[in-house]
C-alpha cells in the first residue's frame, strides 16, 4: 500500500514529471497539467496523468472576453479534457458573490452541450471553482 495520494501540478513538464516520479516509488501519484510545454510519456506508467485545462475568469466579463473561454472551454472538452473554472472576487466584489454564482449556472448552461459539472461550484477562499468534465 501507498504512503500518501499526491497531486503534482505542472506533471507533464520536466521539473514536474520528475517529482511526479520520483513520489510514485512510495506514494500515489496523480499528475495534472495542460500539455502545452509538457507531455505524459515523462511520466512513469504508476503515475496516474489527467490532462485539465484552468480558465480564470473576473468579475465584471465583457461579452468577447465570456464567449472566447467558452469557445476554449467547449473546445477542450470535445477533446475528452476536463476544464476548471474560477472566479475571483477583489475587494468589495465578495458582497457580490451572488453575481459568481450566476456566472457559474450561466457557464454550466453554455456548456452543457459538451460537458455536465464534476465538481459544483464552491468558495475557496476569494474564489469560487467549478470543474466541468466531457459528456
Amino acid at each position: 500500500m501507498k504512503d500518501l495520494t499526491i497531486l503534482v501540478t505542472g506533471g507533464a513538464g520536466f521539473i514536474g514529471s520528475n517529482l511526479a516520479n520520483k513520489l510514485a516509488v512510495q506514494n500515489e501519484v496523480i499528475a495534472i497539467d495542460n500539455e502545452y510545454l509538457g507531455t505524459p510519456d515523462n511520466l512513469d506508467k504508476s503515475v496516474d496523468f489527467r490532462r485539465i485545462d484552468v480558465l480564470d475568469k473576473n468579475l465584471p466579463t465583457d461579452v468577447h472576453d465570456y464567449n472566447f473561454k467558452i469557445k476554449n472551454a467547449q473546445k477542450f472538452l470535445t477533446k475528452g479534457d476536463k476544464v476548471k473554472f474560477i472566479v475571483k472576487f477583489k475587494g468589495r466584489e465578495l458582497q457580490h458573490a451572488n453575481l459568481g454564482v450566476d456566472l457559474m449556472k450561466r457557464i454550466q448552461e453554455d456548456t452543457k452541450i459538451v460537458g455536465k459539472t464534476d465538481q459544483s461550484p464552491k468558495f475557496e477562499g476569494k474564489q469560487m471553482t467549478m470543474v466541468i468534465q466531457p459528456l
